[in-house]
């Protein structure tokens, strides 16, 4: 099936996730990484089975609220100041000491994120719990998908269930992190880009770029996914492609010039500049812009577009993790801190729209009619 590379990958993101925390319950965490694959993957073979049937939208949109209920309770069960994991402390330290007119970068936590993520998560903040901003992401994501299969689509469900079946899409939720959230603004914004700038005027598409300048501002691994887009936006709207990257850089300058003015030296050699880049060597950062940028110009599809940068992501990913282990060993990069295996949420979206992407469009779907050379 088309779906298989996306597939395999899901599987084995998920599978290594169980077998670094079955470790603390049974000594047979490999055993129990293989029991899960193999049964996610006989589950999954059996929904495709039944692809592209056809399901009431009451139907989804009632399961995704449930869903969204249950991910809550979930979440509800476990104080993030008891799970050690820094991710959900540097997001509340920083907008924290931003409100008291601290340097917000200047935090023991550390926080790595460009300033536009902060942003996002500030009105969950105010609701009291930033763990609200993952279970909002997941409603968006329901919303997204619906979008893009189009109304009737059962593929929906199948999305719906690979994601809360995928058990670092739980851990997302028990932490609170921001990963996965973080990826479902950047798909948001890209499914409307590649409706509406081909209609846009120069200023529009200028404004369009500064939208992009602002989700390039979360996470600087934003940037080879946005260079994939330049080369499907290219195929569709030429010299558009032009003022959409200007303002991609305005954007981005713009939300960085507050705190640069600010304290630039600690933003640039303690903030989040010099955590980012210590990710993983330079060298691994330019092959992906190198393949983002190879990729951009072979996509012709949204969905092709997808699997592309779920591919470079997981790829540049896999790199450092190999190169991690390489240089601290294996048990330290899996069981412990030599390596955050949550990175690998940042191409969970991608590979769950790819692995249920729709053989033919459904009825109903603005998008889906947009994009039908993707659903062919």
């Amino acid at each position: 099936m088309r779906s298989t590379p996306a597939f395999t990958i899901y599987l084995l993101i998920n599978g290594l996730i169980v077998y670094k925390y079955a470790a603390r319950v049974t000594e047979n965490s490999a055993l129990a990484a293989f029991v899960y694959m193999v049964t996610a993957g006989g589950l999954i073979w059996l929904l495709w089975r039944r692809r592209n049937g056809r399901i009431s939208d009451s139907a989804y949109f009632s399961t995704a609220a449930v869903l969204a209920v249950l991910l809550t309770i979930l979440m509800k069960q476990f104080d993030p100041a008891m799970l050690h994991v820094g991710r959900y402390a540097a997001l509340h330290e920083w907008i924290t000491r931003l409100l008291n007119g601290q340097f917000p970068y200047a935090s023991d936590t550390y926080p790595s994120g460009f300033p536009f993520l902060f942003a996002l998560a500030l009105p969950f903040y105010f609701l009291g719990d930033l763990g609200l901003f993952q279970i909002f992401s997941f409603l968006v994501f329901a919303w997204l998908i619906h979008r893009w299969f189009g109304s009737g689509s059962s593929n929906r469900l199948i999305c719906l269930g690979l994601l809360v079946a995928s058990p670092l899409f739980l851990y997302e939720i028990v932490t609170r992190s921001d990963l996965f959230s973080n990826m479902v603004v950047v798909l948001l914004y890209l499914t409307f880009l590649g409706r509406f700038i081909a209609r846009a005027e120069i200023g529009m598409t200028f404004l369009w770029g500064l939208g992009g300048g602002l989700i390039l501002a979360t996470r600087g691994i934003v940037l080879p996914i946005l260079l994939v887009a330049f080369g499907y936006l290219y195929r569709r709207v030429k010299w558009k492609t032009a003022p959409w990257l200007l303002g991609i850089a305005t954007g981005f300058c713009l939300m960085l010039a507050p705190f640069a003015f600010w304290d630039w030296e600690y933003l640039l050699k303690s903030g989040p500049f010099a955590l980012q880049t210590s990710f993983a060597p330079g060298w691994v950062a330019f092959a992906a812009i190198l393949a983002s940028a190879i990729c951009g110009w072979r996509v012709t599809t949204f969905r092709s577009m997808l699997y592309a940068q779920a591919g470079i992501l997981f790829g540049a990913i896999t790199v450092a993790l190999t190169l991690a282990s390489d240089a601290k060993g294996w048990p330290q990069v899996i069981f412990g801190d030599g390596f955050d295996l949550s990175y690998f949420s940042f191409c969970l979206p991608f590979l769950v729209a790819a692995v249920g992407w729709p053989d033919k469009a459904q009825s109903g779907s603005q998008l889906a009619r947009y994009h039908q050379a993707d659903l062919k």
